[in-house]
């Protein structure tokens, strides 16, 4: 049995990878189960039957849940825990794959705002993050800025 104080934090790690509080509560029932029913599962996480379907079609397309067929019941076991580090992986290089097709058209949309007219002349920042975009853009630049 997971302590309240355990699932809280692995509630917290793992809503960072996308998952709902009905989702990592159904997951980690059936790590403790090993194999059951939507039945089962949902009574067992405290999820509502009726909302138990669409969580468990998202963790069975991520690979988390695995559909048994025994006889006429469904039944679902749960992948490794493993399988968490591969679904970060498969969103890492996701993302890297949406940088690199944005890095892409950046040059189009450059002369896109390049051609714009009334530019603004004067920008505000506050705060570190800002100051460190006006590094960035300062170094970038192929004009003598003001800062």
């Amino acid at each position: 049995m997971i302590s309240s104080k355990d699932k809280e934090r692995y509630i917290r790690i793992l809503s960072k990878i996308g998952l709902s509080k009905n989702e990592i509560k159904m997951y980690l029932v059936l790590l403790e189960l090993g194999e059951a029913s939507l039945t089962q599962i949902s009574k067992e996480a405290g999820v509502n039957r009726e909302g138990s379907y669409r969580y468990i079609d998202k963790l069975v397309s991520l690979g988390l849940f695995e559909q048994v067929v025994k006889g006429r019941r469904k039944l679902y076991s749960a992948a490794q825990p493993k399988r968490l580090i591969e679904i970060v992986e498969d969103k890492r290089n996701s993302i890297s794959r949406i940088k690199w097709q944005i890095a892409d058209i950046i040059p189009e949309l450059e002369a896109r705002y390049n051609l714009k007219i009334d530019k603004p002349k004067i920008r505000y920042y506050e705060g570190i993050e800002d100051y460190y975009r006006v590094q960035n853009e300062a170094l970038n630049e192929k004009e003598i800025l003001v800062i």
